[in-house]
């Protein structure tokens, strides 16, 4: 991978908080730009996921971009069974909690 991924722990924790950055600021902007179109309250602030990915430039920096957004109950989480299926469990009980939160307060 890029540069930054075989580099000194500094520079690989730089690159890592570039990336939450952008997550960050990419659904912050997602989520403003929701509201000011509907006027209405956006299920993104509840519960989303962003998929994305990243290109090396020639120059060696990194490029992010986002490929998806998905929200509500039918998010993917690619969760792997490591750690015995545990993340299953919590995962389908809390989309549940979700699904019914949804039902209950989005009109």
């Amino acid at each position: 991978m890029g540069s930054r991924l075989d580099g000194a722990d500094f520079e690989i924790q730089e690159a890592i908080n570039e990336l939450h950055a952008f997550a960050t600021d990419t659904l912050n902007a997602l989520i403003n730009l929701e509201k000011l179109q509907t006027g209405a309250r956006t299920t993104l602030s509840q519960f989303c996921r962003v998929d994305i990915s990243m290109m090396q430039t020639e120059n060696g920096d990194l490029d992010y971009f986002v490929n998806e957004v998905e929200r509500g109950p039918d998010v993917c989480m690619w969760i792997g069974e490591e750690n015995g299926g545990l993340l299953h469990k919590v995962a389908e009980k809390f989309l549940r909690s979700l699904h019914i939160w949804i039902a209950d307060n989005v009109a």
